[in-house]
């Protein structure tokens, strides 16, 4: 590596930077060419993910997407502090040939940040550069977001190109590069303060000032769109509530997750890299540097500060992912040395200690898998174990079949093989095409298909906030005949107008409309409950009518025109059971278990109802099949524990309680219920502390409870 690179690289020179041992013509000979390849197929696996899955990561993406589509006729999209200047100026024009353009042009996107790593690693004269491409397109949450309508993976682009700019000295690019950071992310602006040292040190003062360009512009558009001279600034302190919406996070909340981040495969790379080169005093201010405060900037987000609204979600450090690959594309060349016998007794000892560091931190705490990209589940996964595993086996018993350190082109082909094998399996089975769908959003999809059976698509407004709906049902969001949840306007829709009530955006997040709320209403009919698989999420759909037809007679309509929704019978049930038609509502209940026998809800209250005759056996194979079926179901279980206290089976209850408490802390019914599973056995001491916990949930039960057994 020259003098130069190496000093636009760190600010100071460092012999050690460089990675040289290793001469491999013939790999050297095709490295381009492999280079071509390796991208080639990580855009084309990109692309096949993309448009091989009816999903996206989450309800982001949709929502971005549709503000995109409206920022050609809406200024103030170019500048929402949400949607991120960068990504609307780069999309608003391509978005209108359709969705599929997303993951063609964030493919690509992903994919130019990877080259950019790439050609880093040939300035400093690393061997195997070409590896930082799928070690960083093949880390799973940098997989499943860099195909969609997210902004994290630009910061990294951005990032990548930063590093290559760096090292190749154009200081007018690096500097505007750098501009560009906060429009892609806006947390990304204290990364520039390195940004700054870095041309500081290279006597590049005059472009500091250039940093900071973007944010001037970004401001400049808000007073002439807004009318606010200091837009930037308000957006940021004054645009969002003053408390967290999404509560704070334990402050060890990404350290104790990031591996899931990264995978595996890298995670074990990166251990070793990071001892590596600070073993070998070659940390940087543009890779460690960045890495580090990005990571800590990130936890503070999540852990103390309100600025910026952070639920803690894990995809927010994908934009240091391409600094945690290059931390591993050196672990990785360490670990190649030594496995050819190219490094000192001293220093492949570090290795192996590295090794045995990340088997052990995995078997203590990464074993377990992550659902929902967001929670550790208490349940193993198949990968993570036995992936580190097999690397921390190979690297102390591979050695011995390594006979020729620099030339034995087989053995180094085996390791990359195995190496490449480990990333691609990994990544493209544990986030397949369908890897975000989930049961909100298979909710959602059975509400479109009712919606469109119904004929409810020709309704003069339908009110609806979750973007999932207009993805899937392909409508326009911003079609006049559709609008989000707002009271002012439902209020003043014509008769005929639909209402799909959801709790996750209906209330919140620019709606207004709290549960409940539409019930009271007589000019609102509602027609019809759907409800996920696991019954944790309900959507509503409501109907506006003048309030002279009764309720019955609009849901016995649609039944005669489409008999085949169970949903309907069971919101015809709930009005036979209002008025004291009990035996019409036993009808309506085993017609709607007629034309849906799996349908999850449907079974849920038919094993209420087996309950309620005192047929506890039959409503305990039911409940026992929907907890099979999805033991996160926290309704079945609960009510499973509820009927095993019915007949004495306290023990037994007290195990359901316990799991029912796992899925939900915060729900004060299962403290109440154990609570008197523990009287029922005269566990008195533990029957108060749970009653005390369901009272600091604020349950209505729980203090005459307190004042029976525990005084």
């Amino acid at each position: 590596m020259s003098a130069r690179s190496k000093k636009s690289f760190k600010g100071k020179s460092n012999s050690r930077q460089s990675l040289l041992p290793l001469k491999l013509p013939w790999l050297d000979s095709q490295e381009q060419k492999i280079t071509w390849i390796m991208l080639g197929l990580m855009y084309a696996l990109y692309i096949l993910w993309g448009l091989s899955s009816s999903t996206t990561w989450d309800e982001d993406c949709p929502t971005r997407y549709f503000n995109a589509l409206a920022a050609i006729h809406e200024p103030a999209q170019f500048i929402s502090f949400w949607n991120r200047p960068l990504f609307i100026l780069l999309f608003f024009l391509p978005v209108h040939l359709g969705k599929a353009v997303i993951p063609l042009m964030m493919s690509a996107i992903s994919a130019s940040g990877a080259y950019f790593l790439y050609k880093s690693a040939k300035l400093m004269k690393w061997n195997f550069s070409f590896m930082v491409i799928p070690f960083l397109m093949l880390q799973p949450f940098f997989f499943g977001v860099g195909r969609d309508a997210m902004t994290e993976p630009l910061a990294a682009t951005l990032v990548s190109a930063g590093i290559y700019l760096a090292l190749e000295k154009k200081w007018l690019l690096f500097a505007c590069i750098g501009a560009l950071l906060p429009l892609a992310r806006s947390e990304m602006s204290i990364l520039l303060i390195l940004w700054a040292w870095v041309l500081l040190v290279n006597k590049q003062w005059k472009m500091i000032p250039l940093l900071g360009v973007g944010v001037l512009f970004w401001d400049l558009a808000g007073w002439v769109i807004q009318g606010d001279p200091l837009y930037v600034v308000n957006s940021v302190l004054h645009g969002a509530p003053d408390d967290n919406r999404y509560g704070h996070q334990p402050i060890d909340t990404y350290l104790t997750r990031y591996f899931y981040v990264i995978g595996p495969t890298l995670f074990f790379f990166f251990i070793l890299g990071s001892l590596g080169r600070f073993k070998r005093k070659s940390v940087s201010w543009l890779i460690e540097g960045q890495f580090y405060l990005g990571f800590l900037v990130y936890t503070l987000f999540a852990w103390k500060v309100n600025l910026g609204q952070s639920a803690g979600f894990l995809r927010n450090l994908i934009p240091i992912s391409p600094l945690a690959a290059m931390i591993a594309l050196w672990g990785f060349n360490e670990w190649m040395l030594g496995m050819t016998g190219n490094l000192k007794k001293k220093e492949w000892m570090l290795i192996k200690a590295g090794a045995l560091a990340c088997l052990l931190l995995t078997a203590f705490f990464f074993r377990n898998h992550l659902r929902l990209h967001h929670l550790v589940e208490d349940k193993l996964d198949h990968y993570n174990l036995p992936i580190v595993g097999l690397l921390t086996l190979v690297t102390f018993t591979g050695r011995l079949f390594l006979k020729k350190p620099d030339g034995n082109k087989t053995s180094i082909m085996v390791l990359l093989g195995l190496i490449l094998t480990f990333l691609f399996t990994h990544t493209l089975i544990t986030e397949n095409p369908q890897a975000n769908s989930n049961r909100e959003r298979q909710m959602i999809k059975k509400v479109v298909d009712i919606y469109q059976k119904l004929g409810l698509d020709s309704a003069p407004v339908t009110f609806a906030s979750h973007g999932w709906f207009y993805w899937e049902g392909g409508y326009n969001r911003n079609d006049p005949n559709f609008s989000i949840m707002k009271l002012e306007a439902i209020e003043k829709a014509p008769e005929g107008s639909v209402c799909i009530w959801e709790s996750h955006f209906s209330n919140r997040l620019g709606s207004n409309v709290p549960e409940g709320k539409l019930d009271n209403n007589r000019n609102f009919i509602l027609l019809v409950n759907i409800y996920s698989e696991d019954i944790n999420n309900r959507t509503s759909i409501y109907i506006k009518t003048d309030g002279k037809e009764p309720a019955e007679s609009i849901v016995s309509d649609a039944i005669t025109k489409h008999p085949d929704i169970a949903e309907l019978y069971v919101r015809r049930m709930e009005l036979n059971e209002k008025k004291g038609y009990i035996d019409l509502a036993r009808n309506d209940l085993i017609e709607a278990s007629k034309v849906e026998p799996v349908n999850a809800y449907v079974n849920y209250l038919m094993a209420s109802e087996l309950r309620n005759q005192n047929k506890n056996d039959l409503a305990l194979q039911l409940l026992n099949q929907l907890i099979a079926d999805n033991s996160n179901n926290f309704n079945a279980l609960l009510m499973k524990g509820k009927l095993l206290n019915s007949t004495r089976e306290y023990n037994s209850a007290i195990k359901v309680f316990n799991e029912v408490i796992k899925l939900n802390p915060n729900h004060p019914d299962p403290y109440i219920e154990r609570g008197y599973s523990y009287i029922q056995l005269g566990r008195q001491s533990q029957a108060c502390t749970s009653f005390n916990t369901a009272r600091k949930l604020k349950s209505g039960r729980a203090q005459s409870y307190i004042d029976q057994f525990c005084k």
